[in-house]
C-alpha cells in the first residue's frame, strides 16, 4: 500500500510498515464510521453484493451471514480464502487465524484497492471498530511494538501507553499493547495484540473514541481473544 504517511529508514522495516501504516491511516477516515448518523443507519440496505479477495460474488445479509451470488458461475475451491467472509478469518499467514461472534461483528467487505493484508470488522450494534493486518514477513514483538508507535506518530497522533505488557498464547509470547491517540481532534483508545517470528506477524485491534472505550472494553478484548497461533 502507498501512502504518504510511510516511514522508510530500512528496507525490511519499510515492508513491514507497509500493512502498519494502514491502520493509523484508516483511523483518520473513520470518524464517521464510530459515529454514525441515524439516518445512515436507517438507510442501510438488508442485503449488499460484494466481490470477494479470489474474485467470487456473494451477498452479505444484514445479519452478518453471506451466500455466493446465484449469477456467480461454477463452485469454488474449499480453502482458506472460502473462510474469507466468516468465523474464523484466516490471515495470509496460515499460522494466524482470528475467531469472532459473527451475530455481533460483521466483516467490512473488501473493495478495489484494498490491501489484501489488512481486513476491517465492525460491531453491529455498539460504537468499536477492529482490524487484522498479517503478512509473511518476518518480525520480533519488540520491533512490532515500536513500529506500531512509530507510525502513530507519523500520522500526527499523540500516541500515550497505558497498558503495555506480554501475554502467553498457545506457548508464545505475544504483546498486549493499549494506548491513547488524538488525532485531527478526535480522542481514540486503540488494544491490540500483536505477534512476529519467522513465519511472519500480526496485528489484532479494537478501537473506538476514549470517551466510550472502557464502557466497551470487555468486548474489545474478546474480539482480540479470538486470536489463535498454530
Amino acid at each position: 500500500m502507498h501512502s504518504r504517511f510511510s516511514v522508510r529508514p530500512l528496507r525490511q522495516r519499510a515492508a513491514v510498515c507497509s500493512g502498519l501504516v494502514g491502520l493509523l491511516v484508516f483511523t483518520s477516515l473513520a470518524s464517521a464510521a464510530v459515529y454514525p448518523s441515524v439516518a445512515t443507519a436507517q438507510a442501510a440496505p438488508r442485503e449488499v453484493r460484494a466481490l470477494t479477495e479470489d474474485g467470487r460474488r456473494v451477498i452479505l445479509s444484514a445479519n452478518g451471514t453471506w451466500r455466493l451470488d446465484p449469477n456467480t458461475t461454477g463452485m469454488p475451491s474449499v480453502g482458506t480464502q472460502q473462510l474469507a467472509m466468516g468465523s474464523p478469518y484466516q490471515t495470509s499467514v496460515k499460522r494466524f487465524k482470528v475467531g469472532f461472534d459473527t451475530t455481533v461483528w460483521a466483516m467490512v467487505p473488501a473493495r478495489d484497492g484494498d490491501d489484501a493484508n489488512k481486513r476491517q470488522f465492525r460491531h453491529k450494534t455498539l460504537p468499536l471498530h477492529a482490524m487484522v493486518i498479517a503478512d509473511e514477513i518476518p518480525a520480533s514483538n519488540a520491533a512490532l511494538h515500536n513500529l506500531i508507535l512509530l507510525n502513530a506518530r507519523s500520522v500526527g497522533a499523540t500516541p500515550t501507553v497505558v497498558l503495555d505488557e506480554e501475554r502467553d498464547l498457545s506457548g508464545q509470547k505475544i504483546g498486549h499493547l493499549r494506548f491513547a491517540a488524538s488525532l485531527q481532534g478526535l480522542d481514540y483508545m486503540f488494544a491490540t495484540y500483536y505477534f512476529g517470528s519467522t513465519d511472519g506477524n500480526i496485528q489484532v485491534t479494537c478501537f473506538t473514541a476514549q470517551a466510550v472505550f472502557f464502557k466497551y472494553q470487555t468486548t474489545c478484548q474478546q474480539f482480540l481473544a479470538g486470536l489463535s497461533i498454530e
